[in-house]
């Protein structure tokens, strides 16, 4: 399998497997229909942010491997550009899957949203 397949694949898996599969720990209180304090945990997220960044290490040097391999000049060790593309997206759906994990944002920010991932305490109605 080329690793373009193997990035795109394992972007699809870190993006979408924490959505259905929910390991999530949340914690709010209320007080007078206002939430006074808002906690988020998400333990699939977690892994698979960590799981994203291990692939995209070893698919990174995988890819720098094989373009040495291919030729030699100035650009030997520059893998391909859309493989080059595909990694940047799987470090930014992989930070972002880290970030909506660890429940961070919601605590620092404070911010209030309907519906935002979990990355902000959640509006009552």
């Amino acid at each position: 399998m080329t690793d373009t397949k193997k990035t795109i694949y394992t972007i699809l898996c870190v993006a979408i497997i924490p959505l259905v599969v929910g390991l999530d720990v949340r914690s709010s209180t209320t007080v007078d229909g206002e939430i006074t304090s808002y906690t988020y945990f998400s333990v699939s997220a977690l892994l698979a942010g960590i799981i994203g960044i291990g692939c995209l290490i070893r698919l990174y040097s995988a890819a720098r491997f094989t373009s040495r391999a291919d030729g030699s000049g100035a650009n030997a060790s520059r893998p391909n550009r859309n493989v080059i593309l595909l990694l940047a997206l799987l470090a930014v759906v992989s930070v972002f899957q880290l970030v909506r994990g660890s429940g961070v944002v919601p605590s620092v920010t404070e911010c209030t949203a309907e519906y935002s991932f979990d990355l902000c305490i959640p509006v009552t109605d």
